[in-house]
C-alpha cells in the first residue's frame, strides 16, 4: 500500500516533469510579425522585392504576412494599411504610393509603437519611419543622363523624358538627376515632361505624339518598365527605334529583353533584390530597439548588353522565382 508520503513524492514528481515539458515547448523569444504592404499581382519590380524580404524572413527568424493592395489607388494602399494596423504587428513595410496621404495612418502606426520601414517611396515628412531604405535616386538620374549624352555624341536635337508620375519623391528626384546632366548640354532641347500615371497605353499615346510633332527627335529617356511597354512599340511602329538613343529604367525581364534586342542603349536600376532584404532586416532591427540611419541606401547598376552576367549586376535584375 502506497502511504501518504510515497503518494505525495510521485505527485510532485509529475507536476515537476510536467513543467519542465511544457516550459520547453515555449519559444522564449518569438518571431517577430511583420507586414509587407505589397503592390497589386503582376508588378514585377515589387514582386522582387516581396521574393527576397520573404526570404530573408526566413534567415531572420521574422515572421512575415504580406498584404497586396487591390490597385495603384491611395484609399486602397490607406484602407490595407488601417487593416494591418488593426493587428498589431511589431513592424509594417510600405511603399508609399503617395507622399502625403499616408502621414496620417503611418503617424498612428507609430504611436501603437509598430515600427515603419519605409522603401523605394517616400513620405514627405519621414520622421513616422525607423528608416526609409532607398537607392539614391539622383544619382540614378545621373547616370541616365551620363549614358545618354555619351551614347548621343555630337548629336543635336530634341530630347524627351518619360515621366510617370508627378509630385512623387522618387520620380522627382530621378528627373532631378537626369537633368543636372543633360540639362547644360547646348545641343539639348529638352520636351516638356510627359506623365503616364502608371498605363502603358497612356505613354504610347504620349510617345506617339512627340513623334509626330518633333522631327528632330534625338532619343531620351524612356522611364520605368510600364512606360517602356507603351513607348517602345509606339516607336517601333513609327520606325524609328535605330534612328534614337532610348535610355530606360528597371531590370525587369521584358527591359533586359529589349536591351539585347538593341530596342534600348542601356538600363540603369537599383537593386531591388536589396529592397526586401534590407527593409526587413531594418524591421527587425527597429523592434530591437537598435538606432538606425534615416536613410539605408542600397546600390545600382548601368546595365548595358555586354554586363548583363557580370555578378555584381545579379541583384538589379528581376527574381521572378515563384517557387
Amino acid at each position: 500500500m502506497v502511504n501518504r508520503f510515497t503518494r505525495t513524492l510521485r505527485i510532485a514528481a509529475l507536476l515537476i516533469s510536467s513543467v519542465i515539458l511544457f516550459s520547453g515547448s515555449v519559444r522564449a523569444d518569438p518571431a517577430l510579425r511583420v507586414t509587407m504592404i505589397a503592390y497589386p499581382p503582376g508588378d514585377d519590380f515589387y514582386f522582387t522585392i516581396e521574393n527576397s524580404a520573404r526570404k530573408q524572413a526566413k534567415e531572420s527568424d521574422v515572421n512575415l504576412t504580406v498584404q497586396k493592395i487591390s490597385s495603384y489607388d491611395l484609399a486602397s494602399q490607406v484602407a490595407v494599411l488601417n487593416a494591418a494596423i488593426a493587428t498589431k504587428p511589431d513592424a509594417i513595410i510600405i511603399s508609399p504610393l503617395d507622399p502625403n496621404g499616408l502621414q496620417g495612418a503611418l503617424q498612428k502606426a507609430k504611436d501603437l509603437g509598430i515600427k515603419i520601414v519605409l522603401y523605394d517611396t517616400s513620405t514627405r515628412d519621414v520622421s513616422v519611419a525607423a528608416t526609409y531604405v532607398s537607392a539614391d535616386i539622383v544619382e540614378l538620374g545621373r547616370n541616365a543622363g551620363r549614358e545618354f549624352e555619351k551614347l548621343v555624341g555630337a548629336k543635336e536635337g530634341s530630347v524627351f523624358y518619360q515621366g510617370t508620375a508627378p509630385a512623387q519623391p522618387f520620380f522627382d528626384a530621378l528627373h532631378k538627376g537626369w537633368l543636372e546632366v543633360t540639362g547644360s548640354v547646348p545641343g539639348f532641347k529638352h520636351l516638356p515632361v510627359n506623365y503616364s500615371d502608371f498605363e502603358p497605353s497612356k505613354a504610347s499615346s504620349q510617345m506617339q505624339a512627340i513623334l509626330t510633332s518633333t522631327p528632330d527627335l534625338i532619343g531620351g529617356f524612356t522611364g520605368i518598365y510600364t512606360d517602356q511597354q507603351g513607348n517602345i512599340p509606339a516607336i517601333q511602329r513609327a520606325g524609328k527605334l535605330d534612328q534614337l538613343v532610348l535610355i530606360g529604367v528597371d531590370g525587369a525581364p521584358a527591359n533586359v529583353d529589349r536591351l539585347k534586342q538593341g530596342k534600348l542603349a542601356a538600363i540603369v536600376s537599383v537593386k531591388a533584390r536589396d529592397y526586401g532584404v534590407e527593409a526587413v532586416k531594418a524591421a527587425a532591427a527597429a523592434v530591437h530597439g537598435d538606432t538606425l540611419p534615416e536613410k539605408t541606401l542600397i546600390g545600382q547598376c548601368l546595365l548595358k548588353s555586354e554586363n548583363l552576367t557580370e555578378p555584381d549586376n545579379a541583384a538589379c535584375l528581376y527574381d521572378l522565382d515563384r517557387k
